[in-house]
């Protein structure tokens, strides 16, 4: 009978330590999430800020940095589009021109970073597309005050290819037979003038 009350009572505790502890986790599950809130809010200001401030690069496009190259100027700046034209080499480093969906800009990258293009756009090839990483600069004191990007980083993001240009088969037959008939003509022409000014000349 001893036995039967003592656990009796044993259980008891047990059951009212469980009870208490679990009042004492949901009492304190309103300040656990409300410090999360807290944490969470705090990290996006802080990025926020970052960003505003220039600390992080951003993602811009050209027709953004021709209408307002003051707000960008001297940040750091991503910046995607197709490589076309040739690069041209200056010492260690090389100019590119970087068309996106608005405009072309000038990029000046070191030569290592230019290794990663393989395909420039032209009128045989689709460049590939880069995303350029480096300082925007509206008047660069450096290049006789144009704007440019100075990039720290170039990678493709899609790797070009050659358009090829199908042979127009009608164009080939319609070319040779227009001349046949200029030519023609012209020596038509010759004997008309020809037989009028001898004519004339009988007269």
């Amino acid at each position: 009978m001893k036995t039967r009350n003592s656990l009796r009572r044993r259980a008891r505790r047990l059951t009212t330590g469980v009870t208490i502890g679990a009042a004492s986790g949901a009492a304190h599950r309103p300040a656990l999430r409300a410090l999360l809130g807290a944490v969470l809010a705090f990290g996006i200001l802080v990025a926020a800020g970052a960003e505003e401030s220039g600390a992080f690069p951003i993602q811009v496009g050209a027709k953004a940095l021709i209408a307002d190259p003051r707000a960008y100027d001297g940040r750091e700046v991503l910046f995607e589009g197709e490589a076309i034209g040739d690069s041209m080499r200056r010492g260690d480093h090389a100019w590119v021109n970087v068309l996106d969906a608005d405009a072309a800009l000038g990029i000046y990258a070191p030569l290592a970073e230019l290794d990663a293009i393989g395909v420039f756009g032209s009128s045989r090839a689709k460049g590939d597309i880069v995303l350029v990483s480096g300082i925007f600069h509206r008047a660069c004191p450096d290049h006789g005050g144009d704007m440019d990007i100075h990039a720290t980083s170039i990678s493709v993001v899609r790797p070009g290819y050659a358009t090829p240009h199908p042979v127009d088969t009608l164009k080939l037959v319609l070319v040779p037979i227009s001349i046949g008939l200029a030519a023609g003509l012209c020596i038509i022409w010759r004997k008309r003038e020809a037989t009028v000014r001898k004519g004339s000349w009988l007269s």
